[in-house]
């Protein structure tokens, strides 16, 4: 698995310096900032490189060593380019606390304005894929609402589901639920049980 790690503050450091009348180099200092952790395809690196050094940024690209995630950011760029494992990472990382989001979405968020150069067509599509509950707050709350409104739906669903297993019932033989199998959460997949609705 190849790393490519970029240090913006190291690079500007290195590069940036001020002659004194010895001649000496001395390098200018800059505010220490977060590091910003960017994940994309390996094609993808030199135009990233090319449109974060605009920024005064401290990131580095493909870092998949990170074992502490709890208060990182982490962007993505084109991830369905990505491989699977690394798709994986990325999952995994919003359940250990990292928030995760497109690197469009971060510029939106934190400069308030869209770098054009990195739109591309899966940015619609999936803006939102990985940060919807990367907060943890957001998944509470989320839980809440969700079980809020069961037991409000429950109250009315409940008679006219008794009403319809039995309508089942009578009109067919065979057992009045059915079972599929579905993909949600972190890809994990769980049964749906479901009123039988084609005759046996």
């Amino acid at each position: 698995m190849k790393t490519t790690v970029l240090n913006r503050q190291a690079l500007d450091t290195e590069t940036q310096s001020v002659s004194t009348e010895e001649n000496s180099i001395v390098p200018i200092d800059k505010p220490t900032s977060k590091i910003i952790h960017i994940y994309c395809p390996e094609q993808c690196i030199e135009t990233l490189n090319s449109v974060l050094s605009r920024h005064d940024l401290n990131y580095d690209i493909n870092n998949y060593t990170i074992r502490d995630f709890k208060g990182e950011t982490l962007c993505h760029f084109k991830s369905v380019e990505l491989t699977e494992e690394h798709r994986t990472f990325l999952i995994g990382a919003t359940e250990l606390g990292a928030w995760v989001e497109p690197l469009v979405s971060y510029f939106d968020r934190t400069l308030g304005y869209t770098e054009t150069e990195l739109l591309h067509s899966g940015y619609f599509l999936h803006q939102k894929a990985f940060s919807i509950l990367s907060n943890k707050r957001n998944v509470n709350e989320k839980r809440f609402i969700d079980l809020l409104f069961v037991f409000m739906i429950g109250l009315i669903a409940i008679p006219i589901g008794l009403l319809t297993a039995a309508l089942i019932k009578l009109e067919s033989p065979g057992p009045v639920f059915f079972k599929q199998r579905r993909t949600g959460q972190y890809n994990q997949e769980f049964e749906v049980i479901k009123f039988r609705s084609m005759r046996n």
